[in-house]
């Protein structure tokens, strides 16, 4: 939930400023008389009142008003402004989307306010400004970064959680080490940003001196080369979560290793550089991760998996897996792992039918509950497999089932659903389906199975389907 006031949102540098200063007394005064205590709005008891106004600032996601939420909410009356103020808490989440200079009061008042509040702290630089004058706005959002962060470390100590996207190379003030410096210091995300070299590197040991790290996304365009080497000496076994882009190299192995209490881990292909070779890392004994549970796998560096051993391994996510699914049954088997939860996108021509079988009937798949399949080019290949056959038992806990699919043939779907329904000791029990045409196109009616979901639907079975669009 976000509040957006379009206007405002438009801002020009001048009315900013004027929004982000308190209103002297006689501006109160005027306010108040627009909503009079006796309003019913200012019988809401304070608790609830202050709760409403931190659940209307924005939730993390990028839709930040320029403007921040609170800003308006302590101009519309004077009990408002007064609930607001006496609630430093709502001043500890410092969200910021392209900052210019008339943020900088701003940020040095929100300081004061939070008193000693922990702080959550986002700074977002779009990747895309829809205005004119660009190389000039991106110097001054670059400028008032640059400043925002020198003002924020005098109180790193507070610091709680901090999320970057940088969209050009924004200098850092020098952070210190010591275990002291951010002593609460829990999550660390850094989006899309380019960082210079040093930074990078001072800022991850800054991140994992912290005591109370425990999660970590990493998404810069840099090689690691630049910056992991130098922490293989830091304490890496307190992290729970890691998300990032990552080579899978001797460093990288040697560090996630050492992630011994790591609960997630979702990797994404790191950036190599190029006047760079980087060898295949050695093939050594496979390390137990003994604390992992969910491993979200979008990279083509399966050489990975020989390394693992993941016996706590409940939930997988495989983002258009291009490989071959082998190492994955190898993976499980090493592991002894039961999983809950499985999600994979496969191209038809790049993943055979035989792996998909290997993969499914795995004995760690016999524990999935959840299934999400996907397949791009032509899925009856898919569709076929997941058909239940006498012989075959194939994943005997499946309670939902969900599929994106391309170009089925005819009647392959209708006797897939049909093979789980007909079933009545079939644990199945919520079925969704998206069936798209590529190339696009409108057919003439709608396919018989359209109306066999209808009829199984009014039985009471839970099922969905999204097929492609018919002519009216």
């Amino acid at each position: 939930m976000y509040c957006t006031h379009t206007r405002q949102d438009t801002a020009t540098g001048s009315s900013l400023t004027r929004i982000f200063l308190p209103p002297d007394d006689g501006q109160t005064q005027s306010l108040s008389t627009t909503t009079p205590q006796s309003s019913p709005i200012n019988s809401i008891p304070v608790e609830i009142l202050t709760d409403i106004f931190d659940f209307c600032q924005p939730q993390g996601d990028w839709r930040e008003p320029s403007v921040p939420t609170l800003e308006h909410i302590v101009a519309v009356c004077s009990h408002w402004r007064a609930v607001a103020l006496s609630a430093p808490y709502l001043w500890s989440k410092i969200r910021l989307r392209d900052p210019l200079t008339p943020y900088i009061p701003l940020v040095q008042r929100w300081l004061e306010l939070s008193q000693r509040c922990p702080l959550d702290i986002t700074i977002r630089q779009s990747s895309k400004l829809d205005i004119s004058g660009l190389p000039l706005k991106w110097m001054r959002i670059g400028e008032a970064t640059s400043t925002l962060l020198n003002l924020l470390l005098p109180h790193l100590h507070r610091w709680k959680s901090l999320e970057l996207s940088l969209c050009q190379p924004t200098p850092f003030p020098r952070l210190p080490l010591s275990s002291e410096a951010a002593p609460i210091l829990k999550h660390v995300d850094i989006r899309d940003s380019q960082m210079l070299t040093p930074d990078a590197r001072r800022l991850w040991q800054m991140i994992l001196s912290s005591p109370s790290m425990r999660r970590i996304s990493w998404k810069a365009d840099m090689p690691q080369t630049a910056f992991l080497p130098g922490l293989i000496d830091f304490d890496w076994e307190k992290l729970t979560h890691i998300t990032g882009d990552f080579v899978v190299d001797d460093t990288f192995l040697d560090i996630l290793s050492q992630c011994t209490s790591l609960e997630y881990f979702d990797i994404s292909r790191g950036s190599r550089d190029p006047t760079e070779w980087t060898p295949e890392p050695r093939l050594g004994a496979p390390f137990v991760l003994p604390a992992l549970q969910v491993l979200r796998f979008h990279t083509d560096e399966v050489s990975l998996l020989d390394h693992l051993i993941l016996p706590l391994l409940k939930q997988v996510v495989l983002y258009r897996y291009e490989a071959r699914l082998y190492k994955w049954v190898d993976l499980f088997r090493r592991s002894s792992c039961t999983l809950v939860s499985v999600s994979f996108s496969v191209h038809s021509n790049k993943v055979s039918g035989v792996d998909v079988v290997a993969f499914l009937s795995s004995s760690a798949m016999s524990t999935v509950t959840f299934l999400h399949a996907s397949a791009a080019g032509n899925s009856s290949f898919l569709i076929k497999i997941l058909t239940r056959r006498s012989g075959r038992e194939l994943l005997p806990s499946l309670r939902t089932l969900s599929l994106g699919l391309q170009n089925c043939e005819d009647g392959l779907l209708e006797a897939m659903v049909k093979s789980w329904t007909a079933d009545s000791d079939s644990p199945l029990k919520t079925i969704r389906i998206v069936h798209t045409l590529y190339p696009h196109r409108v057919l003439q009616q709608c396919g018989p199975e359209v109306s066999f979901f209808e009829r199984l639907r009014q039985t009471g079975f839970d099922i969905e389907y999204d097929g492609p669009p018919v002519q009216n």
